[in-house]
């Protein structure tokens, strides 16, 4: 009996299709994608926790709605929380801890709080993103949102030319010569423990996602150094 695909892989499938035609550069590869998730962003700055997390820096105003969302605990919210214990708030799949507001993990949850449910992670071989389609956001200016906006392939810019209301792109992205590693690990008290993506940023920030990829196991693809 044939294996069908499970509507999440299915999912992903429709996601990469249009990353790997419009968004990908030349040469780039593709390693992991987070989907979007009906869940919040938070933060920890300078050991002040923002549950859920309030954008600071994102440039382009969103088009998404704010959602109506069940709030996380009290406790978590008050940030009364020890070691890995935030990680078993269901409603929060994003953290970002940082000694300042200016970091690179900070970033990240800003745009993806600024889009909330709508906002992918995408991860190549050469930088970390979090991706929205263009119709979610107002005065994109691609050569300042997107680092690797001159690198576009000639290809590429031809693709990105075509009227698209919703084709991909980077609302915040990070070059590999900012990301200091990128891992696969498992957190929280209560069992199961969810599997997280970690990223550690040379600016000494560190960004969670939590996976909900059940078809591959984070840390087969970044395993921890």
């Amino acid at each position: 009996m044939v294996e069908l695909p499970s509507r999440q892989e299915l999912d992903r499938r429709k996601a990469e299709k249009p990353l790997t035609e419009q968004w990908v550069n030349e040469g780039e590869t593709l390693r992991w994608i987070e989907l979007p998730v009906q869940a919040h962003a938070a933060s920890v700055i300078g050991q002040k926790a923002t549950v859920p997390h309030e954008p600071l820096s994102a440039e382009q105003k969103s088009l998404v709605e704010k959602p109506n969302w069940p709030l996380p605990s009290k406790q978590i919210e008050e940030g009364a929380f020890r070691d890995d214990e935030w990680a078993d708030e269901l409603s929060v799949h994003w953290w970002a801890f940082a000694d300042q507001a200016e970091r690179d993990a900070v970033r990240c949850a800003d745009h993806i709080a600024n889009v909330p449910g709508e906002a992918l992670l995408a991860i190549t071989d050469q930088r970390a993103a979090v991706v929205v389609r263009s119709n979610q956001v107002t005065d994109v200016d691609e050569a300042g949102s997107s680092l690797f906006s001159r690198a576009r392939s000639v290809a590429q810019k031809a693709v990105e030319s075509l009227p698209s209301p919703s084709r991909p792109l980077s609302y915040f992205e990070v070059p590999a010569d900012r990301i200091a590693a990128i891992q696969g690990i498992v957190l929280g008290r209560s069992l199961p423990r969810d599997n997280w993506i970690r990223i550690d940023f040379t600016d000494r920030s560190t960004f969670y996602a939590r996976s909900t990829n059940i078809d591959q196991d984070p840390a087969e693809v970044f395993p921890a150094r």
